[in-house]
């Protein structure tokens, strides 16, 4: 089954983002809208706490888990370098790692990634079931579920 997906961001603040995932399952006729926050690391003030999703780029194995214990309101952490992303959903989710083939320079849609895992969290939606994985249940900042 075929997954749509649209990403549309605004700023808001310094490294602050307002977001607009909408997932779209044509064949089944339904779609899913999820807004949430996300944050880029380091954020001036208080401004991570606000965030739904948090990321930064770090290669440190284990520091998802220790931005996450930080900053409990959120629901996705991402920590990635060039080549991995260690993404931890949930309060009590594990740090999964994620891989690209050597050289690929994807380190700017980390933060893409991070947010879908949020929308597919909220929505919980099959591919990725992060609030099932993960054993949480966070609604995201606004959802809509929507006919199509």
């Amino acid at each position: 089954m075929a997954l749509k997906v649209h990403v549309a961001t605004t700023a808001v603040a310094e490294r602050v983002e307002r977001v607009r995932v909408t997932l779209r399952w044509p064949e089944r006729g339904v779609g899913f809208m999820d807004e949430h926050v996300r944050v880029a690391l380091p954020a001036p003030g208080a401004l991570a706490r606000l965030g739904d999703v948090l990321h930064e780029e770090s290669g440190v194995p284990g520091r998802a888990v220790r931005v996450a214990s930080r900053y409990p309101g959120a629901l996705v952490v991402a920590v990635y370098d060039d080549e991995v992303c260690r993404l931890r959903v949930g309060p009590r989710g594990r740090e999964v790692r994620v891989g690209v083939a050597r050289g690929a320079g994807v380190v700017s849609s980390w933060p893409v990634f991070a947010s879908l895992a949020h929308a597919l969290a909220a929505a919980d939606g099959g591919w990725f079931s992060a609030a099932t994985a993960a054993g949480v249940s966070h609604p995201p900042t606004r959802f809509q579920l929507t006919g199509w």
